[in-house]
Parts: structure tokens; sequence; C-alpha cells
């Protein structure tokens, strides 16, 4: 039997170490570390070395059991023990084989009789294990050391004792805890896995505690908003809470537990993940098999499986990809993003609102564990919790975030529009800018586009203007551009005079003229002729029938009407010219 890992574990808890700090004196990651305790690796001979010196035993020490542990070396022996005389060394042999010859068949008779009550135990243990074997074992891990609610963190410390930071309304955070294993928290309780395999809690009503307190032999917790699921070295799940959502077969055995917000999951013998609860695509997880992690709620579903691939999926959004995440070691879930941490200590995030979390994700390397509330993040680095998001209820520590400047605006110009009597302030664009802030005498104008509309009704003309412009940034990736300034003198637009001609067909020739003329329009450029089409009965001789060159009812300047070509017809009558020719002769 492999009694390393029980050697390692239990030489670490005597010596009050974490598995960080001894994986940092082997120079290497915590999570190959974890392989030495859980008997999945052997350290090489140069390790199990170091061990030993950390743990100041011999390196035969951490393999035999039956071998006290010692924690102090022993002394050299006094010189006077090194005088012994040859005489006496025979003197004590010669007793020791007298003894041993007197007591030999005692011994033997010892020998047969423990022979038998050792036959007669495994018998016996044979029986009762193919009635009651054991399905579940712990499973240490850093993500036994950190869960958040939406309000409120609780952390493992490493004296084994519990911290918890944020709202403590319901008492969830009366926290005297000791020799933790795991820690879980509900949306108002907080409860706690004990190394002896009892339960500890706060934030409970006393009927919910007497149920918890029964419970001996547990190895997983998990807790969702309102139910705690426990499960014992036997494979049954033990629900506490509400009871709404936590029905599991109760002819399986499961292996592990997870819970966030209404979604509760179990792991069966077999690797097939169940579930129950209310979430966001609860039919992916059908068939699903082997998974290390997994967190849901009622907008996104995602799980790691034991390869560290993530596969994940979003019913309210367009969710950032996640297939190049590898090694993923744990999950954290919130209403707009998914965080994983590798095996390395990094955090990747995507998230459905563009760029929301992830460029902060360089700023989390190094951590241990990480989890979430629904509006903010949190990962613990070994001494303390940082996080970035929401933090009403002081939750966790905000991470110190360097953003970038914006560049400056550029190529500001000013143009008057008279008929809106308006300036139009335009500029370049800025890259990932949110918006522009101006300031024009003395007044601040806001827009969401490189273009300023200022009227200038209260302007004095020939005046000096400062025009002072900054693009914002979004004060989580950006920062604010320096502000541009930009001098405009202001000149008075002039105004050209303009006319409406209307009701020139059927005026008489000479009122034609004068109207022409009187508006702006040159006599040299007016020319008229004779319409002999006319209708005596209803039209006068005289009478303008047409004009061409200008429409009837244009808008025109007094400078483009003085240029203007203009024709006009007017009615001419046979009787009215031969008088016109008599006159003439006359």
């Amino acid at each position: 039997m492999n009694t390393l890992p029980t050697k390692l574990l239990a030489l670490r808890k005597q010596y009050g170490y974490s598995q960080s700090y001894v994986a940092e004196y082997l120079k290497m990651e915590v999570i190959e570390y974890m392989g030495y305790e859980n008997g999945r690796s052997v350290p090489s001979f140069a390790n199990l070395k170091k061990l030993a010196k950390l743990y100041k035993v011999k390196v035969d020490d951490l393999f035999v059991n039956e071998r006290r542990i010692n924690y102090w070396q022993e002394e050299e022996k006094n010189n006077d023990t090194q005088n012994i005389t040859y005489l006496e060394k025979q003197t004590k042999k010669t007793k020791r084989k007298a003894y041993l010859k007197t007591n030999q068949k005692v011994l033997i008779g010892i020998c047969v009789s423990l022979a038998l009550i050792a036959i007669i135990a495994v018998v016996i243990w044979r029986f009762v294990a193919s009635n009651n074997e054991i399905y579940a074992k712990r499973i240490e891990s850093n993500a036994n050391r950190l869960d958040a609610s939406n309000t409120s963190v609780v952390y493992i410390n490493a004296m084994g004792g519990v911290n918890g930071l944020g709202d403590n309304l319901n008492g969830q955070l009366d926290l005297n805890f000791s020799d933790v294993f795991k820690v879980q928290e509900g949306s108002n309780f907080t409860v706690a896995l004990k190394n002896d395999g009892t339960l500890e809690a706060a934030g409970l009503d006393s009927s919910l505690m007497k149920e918890l307190e029964k419970l001996e032999g547990i190895v997983d917790i998990a807790a969702g908003n309102s139910e705690i699921m426990a499960l014992d070295e036997h494979g049954k799940i033990h629900c506490i809470g509400t009871d709404d959502y936590c029905d599991f077969k109760s002819d399986k055995r499961y292996t592990r537990v997870f819970a966030t917000y209404d979604a509760y999951f179990a792991l069966d013998t077999d690797g097939v993940l169940y579930y129950d609860g209310e979430f966001a695509g609860a039919s992916r997880l059908d068939g699903v098999k082997d998974v290390k992690d997994v967190a849901a709620n009622q907008n996104m579903l995602a799980y790691v499986t034991s390869d560290g691939r993530v596969f994940a999926q979003s019913t309210s959004g367009t969710l950032g990809d996640v297939s190049s995440w590898n090694n993923i070691v744990e999950i954290a879930i919130g209403l707009n993003y998914i965080a994983g941490l590798d095996a390395n200590g990094q955090v990747y995030f995507a998230s459905l609102e563009e760029d929301a979390y992830n460029f902060h994700a360089e700023t989390f390397s190094k951590v241990e564990t990480i989890d979430g509330g629904e509006d903010y993040f949190v990962a613990y680095d070994g001494m303390k919790v940082i996080g970035i998001g929401n933090d009403e209820y002081k939750q966790f520590e905000n991470v110190e975030i360097e953003l970038k400047t914006l560049d400056s605006v550029e190529n500001i110009s000013v143009e008057v529009n008279a008929e809106k009597m308006v300036l139009e302030i335009s500029f370049d664009e800025v890259a990932n800018a949110q918006s522009y802030e101006m300031t024009f005498n003395e007044e601040t104008y806001t827009s969401t586009t490189n273009l300023f509309e200022v009227s200038y009704a209260n302007l004095q003309d020939g005046y000096d203007y400062k025009i002072d412009i900054i693009a914002k940034g979004d004060a989580k990736e950006y920062n604010d551009s320096l502000s541009t300034t930009f001098i405009y003198t202001f000149e008075y637009p002039i105004l050209e005079d303009k006319i409406i001609l209307s009701g020139m067909v059927g005026m008489d020739r000479e009122n034609l003229e004068r109207y022409l003329t009187e508006n702006g329009a040159t006599s040299a450029n007016i020319s008229a002729e004779a319409d002999s089409g006319c209708d005596p009965a209803t039209q006068k001789e005289g009478q303008v029938t047409a004009v061409s060159g200008l429409n009837d009812g244009e808008e025109i300047t007094r400078k483009d009407l003085a240029e203007r070509k203009i024709t006009y017809k007017y009615c001419v009558f046979e009787d009215a010219g031969e008088d016109n020719n008599e006159d003439m002769a006359d």
C-alpha cells in the first residue's frame, strides 16, 4: 500500500503549511504537488530528499507506515556512550540471548493469536464493505478555499479558519470555524466542511442547524442560493434547505457535488453529470461526463472537462470565445461573464459585454482560486481577496488597473450655417472614444459624434472665442484624452437679400417690366415677343401670356436677378395694330 500521500498530508497539516508553500519550496506548480498528496504522481528522489529535510525526517520515514514520524533528528551519542568497553557489550549480548530464549514460546503464541485476529478482521471488513462500499473521498483543491455570494465572500485562511468580507445582515459572516477543509456560501448563509467530516454553519436557522449537526463522514459540500448539498463517504447526497432543487436519484452513488445560484450538480461513480434546478442551457449537459467544474445561472452555462477544456453557452447574447482556453482547473460565472483559471494561476475572461472584463485578465496572474457574484469577480492569491466589479459591500480589494489615455482631438474646424444660425464645429474621430465634451463661450456641450452645433445668436462680431474639446474614455480601459484648444474669430455672416417673384403672367407688359426692374432686373436683359394668338374676349392688349428665364414663384437674390436674361410674351390684336399704324401715318 502506498502510504506516501497520507504521510505528506499528515506532515503538512502538522507543520501548518499550505500546499502553495510546499510547492514553492519544491519549485513546482501547486497542481503538480497536489498529485503527490492524492497519489496521482510520485516525487523524484531529489524532491523526496527535500521533503524529508523540510519535515526533519528520514526519506524512509515517508514510506514506512509503522515507523513513528520524528520531527526532530536525534542528537549524536555523547562521548561516554561511545567509550563502552568490549566486555560490557558482550555482557549485554549474553543477557539479551537468555531473555529471547526464555520468551520465544510466548512470542510465537502471541504472533499466532494476532494472525488469527487479523484474518477474522479482514473477513468482517470485507463483509461490511460489500454492503456499505466507500464511494467518495475528499479531493483537496484550492477551489475549496474561496466562495462568493452576491454580497459577500468567504475564504479559508492559513490557520484553517474562515474569514468573511462583505454584507453580514443575516450573520453569515459570524465565522468561528477551525480546521476547515472546504467552505461554501449561499445567499445568506455560510457552511464549512471540517477535516473530521462534520459541518459547521453561520446564518442558518435553528432547525436547519440541527439537521446539519447530525451529518458525519462528509467528504464534499456545495451551496446554492438556498440549498446545501452534503456528500458522504458512501456516495449519498444529503440536502438541507428548501429542498426545491436537490432531487438526485437515491439508487446512484456520487463522487462530487457542485452548486451555483439555483443550479445543483453531482457526478456519479461512472463520471456522468446529473443536475437539478433552474438555469440556462440545461439540456446541453445531457450525457456529459468527467466534469472537473461546472457553473450556471439564468443567462449562461459553463463546465470544465477533466482534460482542462471549457464549454460554454449563453442565452442572452454573444459570448466571447473560450475554445482557446487550455489546462483550466476552475471556472467562475456572473450574469455577464465567465472566468477560467489555468494550472499556472492565470485568469481568462469571456464576456457578454464587449471587453467588459477581458482587458483585466492580465491583472490576475499567479492566483490560487477564483469565484464571483452576479456583477463582480474575485480571486484569492494566498494572502488577500482581490477583484473587479461592484464592490458595494466591500467584499474584496479592488485591483489597481493602469488605464490607457485616449489620443487628443485633432483638426478642429468651424463653419457658419447661416440658414440654421449655428456654428458647425467638427474634428477627427478618436479611436475608442465613448463621447466628446466641448467647452465654448463658458458653456459645456456633449456629443457622441465628432460634430457640435452651437447657436451664434449671442456671439459678437469680430471677437475671439476659445474652444476646448476632450475625448471621453470608458473609465475601464481608457482615461479621457488631454484637452485640445482652438481659438476661433467669429464674423457675423452677411445675408443676401432674397426675393420671390410671383404673379407675373397676366400682368400688363409695362407693369411687368417695372416690377422686374424695381426688384433688381436689368432692362437690357429684358426682351419682349408679341403673341398674336390671344383671345380678345378674355385677354387684353399688352397682357403678358408667358415668361421664360424666370419661374413664377422662384426664390432669387437681387444679384442673381440682375444677371438673369428674361423674355416675356404679350398679347397683340390686328385691329389694335391697324389703329396704331393710322395714328403713326397722321
